[in-house]
């Protein structure tokens, strides 16, 4: 700002005083601090010689994503960090809160729902035996515990489906007990071979995350396989956990990072993107 208020001031001056050919350069546009237009140096090409300050809209656009990608690195450092130091204890506590919370806001959505005053769950006509279902993926390293969710969702006959990464692509498949699950990608827990493959388009899907925000932006671990998996089944509703200092107060996104529609911590519930629901 300085220098550009310095660049004005000169200007009036030079206005003021006057100078052979000034109209002529002031509708060149593009001039030096002196006032004269600026030139690249003989020898050089147009881009070149460019003013340092000039910058094409492909070199700003690469500058911006550049930042972002920085500004979500150092948010990931971070938040890792933090759950690093999650004692088992801990960890416990908050699964549990996060449970509670997690039901308290499904009967009041799943109430919605049977209404017909939002969105459709699938297979919700009251009846057990017809089967609801979740997709929700199963935890590592200090993520926001899944595992009393999912027992509960099998207490109250509700189907199940977990994910296998495939390629570079997210595949649900149905599960009934944990003993269909193996060590999969890094360590996950995924999916035996030979199981069914869930189907279900608007199925619920919980999902996870390094950090998020309240207007229901979610910063992932970089692989851009939940990314993908909404763009290619975008009908799902969309529901994270989180412990409670995964919640910052801004996430840096980008056009392709997909929202959040609720987020449950263990202390409340964010849903319809920025409304608390406690």
């Amino acid at each position: 700002m300085e220098k550009a208020t310095g660049q004005s001031s000169e200007r009036r001056e030079l206005r003021g005083g006057g100078y052979p050919g000034e109209e002529d350069h002031r509708a060149l546009g593009d001039r030096t601090t002196d006032g004269y237009p600026w030139r690249p140096e003989a020898g050089q090409t147009e881009k070149e010689g460019r003013r340092p300050e000039e910058k094409t809209a492909e070199e700003k656009a690469s500058e911006k994503k550049i930042g972002v990608s920085e500004e979500k690195a150092g948010l990931r450092r971070q938040i890792r960090s933090l759950r690093q130091v999650v004692t088992a204890q801990e960890k416990e506590r908050w699964d549990e809160a996060l449970c509670r919370r997690f039901f308290r806001r499904f009967e009041k959505w799943r109430e919605r729902e049977l209404r017909g005053q939002g969105w459709r769950v699938p297979g919700a006509s009251g009846r057990p035996e017809d089967g609801e279902w979740v997709y929700l993926y199963m935890d590592i390293r200090n993520e926001a515990g899944t595992m009393p969710i999912l027992r509960e969702l099998w207490r109250r006959h509700i189907r199940t489906a977990v994910p296998r990464v495939e390629g570079k692509e997210l595949q649900f498949y149905k599960i009934e007990s944990l003993d269909q699950l193996t060590s999969g990608h890094m360590g996950i827990l995924e999916p035996m071979d030979g199981l069914k493959k869930a189907k279900e388009q608007q199925a619920l899907v919980v999902v996870p995350g390094v950090a998020f925000d309240h207007l229901g932006h979610r910063l992932g671990y970089g692989g851009g396989f939940y990314d993908r998996f909404f763009s290619r089944e975008p009908r799902h509703p969309r529901w994270a956990l989180a412990y409670g200092f995964q919640m910052v107060e801004r996430i840096p996104w980008e056009s392709w990072d997909e929202r959040m529609d609720v987020i449950v911590t263990p202390e409340e519930v964010w849903g319809d993107l920025d409304q608390r629901c406690l």
